[in-house]
């Protein structure tokens, strides 16, 4: 067992020093908040830009009192913006902001929904999206939608404004949705004497406003990104039944990363099929690339042909098949590593040609990378 476990890592000592000019494949990682609040997103290991999209939260839609006349306005949906190639620094961390949706007016006050907030990335000055405004209460009248123009991005598109509560007694407006990933959001509908407007439908990429709601009824709530909330109806016609507004909806963050395996600087382990295809790469970055999928905390069913890991007494820790290229380990994976490579005795690892270690197997079957893996890769 000794002999044979000092000829694996000989061998692999050989392979990564060979400097190979070519690159292997890359994948987008997307990191992906969508609950209002602040968070901290931190840049792994080896990675100097990311791409941002924002969207905003939607206002909440107005609501009626006992002096209410007509149907309420709809909330106003939040905006959209993009922005490629945000520089960052590895291990450092970046605030995230995500808007808010508006609170719909409450029932019996006759006053507006609250606005959605904005959406950010590191800062507003960075990238931003607006919030979408509250729809109003006793005087109908719409919320504005979050603005294009106050953005800050590459790319940017406005909410959806609400629709305008009924002016007589009867429905209120509905709220407009957000913007998409490619068009401006959808106007919410006016209300009307029969009943409640439409929300605006949703743009690719964007929420749905909230439906205004007819006499007496409630406005009702969006119900995805960024999408404004619907005004209430007009009160019924005892003053002692009043309505709300609908809530508009939190917006979202995402930050994609790009990782890239290359051999052109560190050397690459290549595992091979008896075919000479590849099924995995470990490159001298901390990268692994995988043909299939990874298994976690099952390392059973290894076969004859497959490139198999055991520990000491002969139990299998990890494997990679032989014909598909997935990959099973006895415990589970640590990825985007900021710490130096620490291998706990007994483990079986990778090093770059510089000699420095960049990814191992432990004895227990833990999995552990610099970087990062990619898996279905083209390799």
């Amino acid at each position: 067992m000794r002999k044979s476990s000092w000829l694996i890592i000989f061998i692999i000592a050989i392979i990564l020093n060979i400097a190979l000019s070519i690159n292997l494949s890359s994948a987008t990682i997307t990191y992906t908040y969508s609950t209002g609040g602040s968070y901290t997103w931190t840049a792994p290991p080896g990675i100097t830009s990311v791409d941002v999209q924002v969207w905003a939260g939607g206002g909440g839609g107005g609501g009626s009192d006992s002096n209410t006349s007509h149907g309420c306005g709809g909330g106003g949906g939040g905006a959209y913006s993009k922005k490629t190639g945000i520089t960052v620094s590895p291990g450092t961390g970046y605030t995230v902001v995500v808007g808010t949706g508006g609170a719909g007016a409450v029932s019996g006050t006759g006053g507006a929904g609250s606005n959605g907030s904005n959406s950010s990335f590191s800062s507003a000055s960075t990238i931003n999206a607006e919030g979408g405004y509250g729809g109003l209460g006793n005087t109908g009248v719409a919320g504005a939608n979050g603005s294009a123009t106050k953005g800050v991005g590459d790319t940017k598109y406005g909410g959806g404004y609400g629709g305008t509560g009924h002016t007589a007694r009867g429905g209120g407006g509905g709220g407009g949705s957000s913007a998409g990933t490619g068009s401006n959001g959808n106007i919410g509908t006016n209300g009307t004497a029969g009943g409640g407007g439409a929300g605006g439908s949703a743009p690719t990429g964007g929420g749905a406003g909230g439906s205004g709601s007819a006499i007496g009824v409630n406005g009702v709530s969006a119900a995805a990104v960024g999408g404004g909330g619907g005004g209430g109806g007009t009160r019924n016609t005892q003053a002692s039944t009043k309505t709300g507004g609908g809530d508009g909806y939190d917006g979202q963050v995402i930050v994609t990363i790009t990782s890239a395996t290359s051999c052109s600087s560190y050397g690459c382990l290549f595992i091979r099929d008896k075919s000479g295809n590849n099924q995995a790469v470990f490159d001298g970055n901390g990268y692994l690339d995988l043909a299939g999928t990874l298994t976690q905390s099952d390392a059973s069913g290894a076969s004859s042909g497959d490139f198999i890991i055991k520990n000491s007494t002969g139990t299998v820790k990890a494997w990679i098949s032989n014909s598909t290229g997935d990959m099973k380990i006895a415990s589970t994976l640590s990825q985007w590593n900021n710490s130096s490579c620490t291998p706990p005795a007994g483990s079986f690892i990778i090093q770059a040609s510089n000699g420095s270690c960049v990814a191992y197997i432990s004895k227990a079957g833990v999995l552990w990378l610099k970087f990062g893996l990619v898996e279905s890769a083209s390799i």
